[in-house]
């Protein structure tokens, strides 16, 4: 009889206990033959636990304690090898059973719960070796702990009964560890992401029980039961008190968002599992009020999933068009995060010239200004008031009509942005979409749009930016050309030879024009373009 079948469990006892004496000799320097040692002993553990009936009597003798304690040790003095059998080891303990009873659900849960709290551990007392190690251990067979949390699948009674503190933290833990992994490691989450010729055909991708947990999870009805039991009878005592389980389950799946949201701008589309894009547009149908976590983690991979226009007009050509559904979350009350991360995407989505034609025709503009996103009541939304200036910076350029109807009917509200926001982002945001609406006039603009664009307080906006953004040459370059279209192609010749020659702290407008021309370490274009402003004051002096 094969040791992998002996029922008595003497020799592996001993292999543990020997483990865990060798243990402390893995330090520096390290002593060879106790490493290699403790390699093959990790070895025959791995194999042996290939062999689901030995699983929970092997693991009951104290293994998970020893491996913590190698495992520690191992990084401590950057044994590689001990690690990757570490790995090995933890990874055949916990890997699914084919049967299905609770003693076996148990075992499953809290050794994979274990191996997340380890990982956890690994992760915030790491630096460069992280992403090494982190490769070498099996990660696709740690998901599997997921489904437990995912109804009709039950927890086992063995972690009910425990009560929801420990489960719940080390849960939290792994769902640090994969929103960590999903944030930082791209080459880990590549070979998350990719099929496994390993992972069995029945078995759900690692992303889709992410996104089951994220969608369906929730506590057992004991916990939440018991917790409104000791509510009623005020018996819960200040731990208990101090402990909420929803808040612990809402961060652990608030951490798998933040990840899911962060991968999904480094990765192509059809690298990504079939089904993503089904389940993203199904939860970006959620009602806000019932589950604004899954709204949002839409809005935000969809935005973010924009790197080339192809992409971006796909999410707004033909029956599947988002359109509908963005439209129907620019309403007053939905919450100011939602409409963060809706105006984002808005914004990626109005780069493309054919978008911009389909946002303006379906109102979305009119929509956001109804909203009063600019009004000064709104400036504690700086995010979402400097989105919308993108918006309009994108729907402005290279768009005469589009531009002259956003100028006739909204400069107002832009300017009055402008010059009482104390964010000088959003101010010289704002104002190069006055430049890029400038742009326009040699191009067809409309009379409406022309009038509206000689205004002084767009001149003074355009001066100032070039006074007070030196520091930034393509911004001082956007103020020059904003200024020299107004002055060839539109009636506001005198507004800007006014404003440039304007006494004002730092000196006029036209000094700096001068400081420009003298200074040869800005790029031509910028030195040409003020050249070029200059003459043309001078000429029409």
């Amino acid at each position: 009889m094969s040791r992998t079948q002996d029922p008595d469990l003497t020799y592996w006892r001993d292999k543990v206990e020997r483990l865990a004496a060798l243990c402390s000799r893995l330090q520096r320097p390290r002593q060879s033959t106790s490493e290699t040692e403790i390699i093959d002993i990790l070895d025959g553990l791995a194999v042996a636990l290939r062999d689901e009936s030995l699983r929970t009597p092997i693991g009951s003798l104290g293994l998970p304690d020893t491996l913590t304690e190698l495992l520690e040790q191992a990084i401590t003095v950057d044994c590689e090898e001990v690690v990757k059998q570490v790995g090995r080891v933890a990874a055949n303990l916990a890997v699914e059973n084919v049967h299905e009873s609770k003693a076996v659900c148990s075992m499953d849960l809290t050794i994979t719960q274990w191996l997340w709290s380890i990982l956890n551990a690994i992760i915030n007392n790491s630096d460069d070796d992280e992403g090494k190690i982190l490769n070498q251990l099996p990660l696709f067979h740690l998901f599997n702990h997921f489904r437990y949390w995912i109804p009709p699948e039950p927890l086992s009674d063995f972690v009910v009964d425990s009560g929801p503190e420990s489960p719940l933290n080390i849960l939290f833990s792994s769902c640090q560890v994969i929103g960590h992994i999903f944030s930082e490691h791209s080459d880990i989450l590549k070979q998350l992401m990719e099929d496994d010729a390993t992972l069995p055909k029945t078995a759900k991708h690692p992303l889709e029980l992410i996104l089951d947990f994220v969608e369906l999870a929730d506590l057992p009805l004991r916990w939440t039961s018991a917790s409104t039991d000791q509510r009623d009878n005020d018996e819960d005592t200040a731990a208990e008190e101090d402990f909420d389980a929803k808040k612990v389950l809402g961060e652990a799946k608030a951490c798998l968002i933040n990840g899911v949201v962060a991968f999904s701008s480094g990765l192509t589309l059809d690298t990504l599992p079939l089904g993503f894009w089904t389940r993203m547009r199904s939860w970006l149908g959620n009602d806000v009020s019932d589950r604004r976590d899954l709204v949002e983690c839409a809005l935000l991979v969809y935005g973010n999933s924009i790197t080339e226009d192809t992409v971006a007009i796909e999410y707004l050509v033909g029956k599947t068009t988002l359109l509908p559904r963005i439209k129907c979350l620019l309403k007053p009350d939905v919450p100011a995060t939602t409409q963060h991360a809706v105006v984002g995407l808005l914004r990626n989505l109005s780069i493309p010239d054919q978008n911009k034609r389909i946002l303006y025709e379906g109102k979305v503009v009119d929509d956001l200004m109804q909203l009063g996103v600019w009004s000064e009541n709104r400036d504690m939304l700086g995010s979402v008031q400097g989105g919308v200036v993108g918006i309009f910076k994108n729907l402005c350029r290279n768009q005469p009509d589009i531009a002259s109807s956003l100028m006739t009917s909204y400069k107002d509200d832009l300017i009055s942005l402008c010059e009482r926001t104390n964010d000088q982002a959003i101010k010289f945001e704002g104002t190069r979409v006055f430049v890029n609406a400038a742009r326009n006039l040699p191009k067809g603009m409309n009379s409406q749009g022309v009038n509206a664009l000689c205004d002084e307080r767009i001149v003074k906006l355009l001066v100032d930016m070039l006074s007070n953004a030196s520091q930034y040459p393509i911004l001082e370059n956007e103020a020059v050309l904003g200024l020299a279209f107004l002055s060839i192609f539109s009636p506001a010749n005198a507004l800007v030879i006014k404003e440039l020659t304007a006494e004002r702290e730092g000196g006029t407008g036209k000094t700096r024009l001068e400081e420009m021309v003298a200074n040869n370490d800005l790029l031509k274009e910028g030195r040409e373009n003020a050249e070029a402003l200059l003459s043309l004051m001078r000429d029409r002096l």
